[in-house]
């Protein structure tokens, strides 16, 4: 089989210091674009291949999702964007691939309706790569363990636009034929290289891990949570939506249950099933990482 597809979408550099205003927004460029340029410069690396955003979804209304954010990426080559969910003042939760050699920083802009504009309900927080703490035993080659917290020092103030979600504790609870809400910045087209400015989402639903491997027989473990989207509509995530939250609704609450790791490396409005970190498998890492 081909090797799936990662979900990082790589900005052209335009960032200058003060990356939250001086983005341009206007000229991206997904990964797969940058790829042959990256592997003549660096030839013994494995390849790195494109990634995933909410494809046939919807915009949400505004601060629908008050736990999301959007995790700019930088390095001396670019800005890159993936999708994160706040789980306390201090501290976000991401996929573990949404970073690389190299990256010097990263930009968590939280409460955002447009995030490319500088709104006075937004929330933005700068903070070293060091504030970027991976599963240590996060696995690229095959995305196991793909999870990571990124600590917040300036704690985020939670209001009715920012809120931390919660997570789901209980490993034993598959969540088998839920309907899950996936939401994120990415694209919403494999034929648009551009990502969402505003936060889109869609409705998909879990199937067993052993359905799930009959399209990834190499990526699913016990730690991997999938969800299908709806026969005929093909609604997915695809590139920029990387680290992003699926969640589930109980008893009138949000419950995080994963976070975007992986999808068919054929595009994102093939069908297939995507793949997320399973958060509950994960809850006292993330606890104790996070101080939560």
């Amino acid at each position: 089989m081909k090797f799936v597809a990662l979900f990082l979408t790589i900005f052209v550099a335009f960032a200058t210091a003060e990356i939250d205003n001086q983005v341009d927004w206007s000229n991206v460029s997904p990964i797969f674009q940058l790829i042959k340029q990256r592997l003549d410069e660096r030839k013994n690396e494995p390849l790195q291949p494109p990634n995933r955003r909410i494809v046939n979804g919807q915009e949400a209304e505004p601060h629908q999702f008050p736990y999301q954010i959007a995790l700019l990426i930088q390095s001396p080559t670019g800005t890159g964007l993936c999708g994160g969910s706040v789980i306390s003042a201090t501290a976000a939760l991401t996929a573990a691939h949404c970073t690389s050699t190299g990256v010097t920083g990263y930009l968590l802009i939280a409460g955002a309706v447009n995030r490319v504009q500088i709104e006075p309900q937004q929330q933005r927080r700068q903070v070293p790569s060091s504030a970027f703490v991976p599963h240590p035993q996060y696995g690229p080659l095959r995305l196991v363990n793909d999870i990571a917290v990124i600590r917040v020092a300036e704690a985020f103030t939670l209001n009715n636009v920012v809120q931390a979600i919660a997570l789901a504790s209980n490993p034993n609870e598959l969540h088998v034929d839920a309907v899950v809400t996936a939401s994120g910045f990415g694209r919403y087209s494999d034929s648009h290289s551009r990502t969402s400015e505003v936060v889109l989402f869609t409705r998909k639903t879990v199937i067993s891990n052993a359905q799930c491997s009959q399209s990834f027989p190499l990526l699913v473990v016990d730690s991997t949570i999938c969800a299908v989207g709806t026969a005929g509509i093909n609604n997915a995530v695809c590139n920029g939506d990387s680290g992003g939250p699926l969640t589930i609704i109980r008893n009138n609450e949000s419950y995080q249950v994963g976070v975007v790791s992986f999808g068919s490396p054929q595009g994102c409005e093939t069908g297939m099933p995507d793949g997320y970190a399973r958060v509950s498998h994960f809850f006292t890492w993330i606890s104790q990482t996070a101080g939560i």
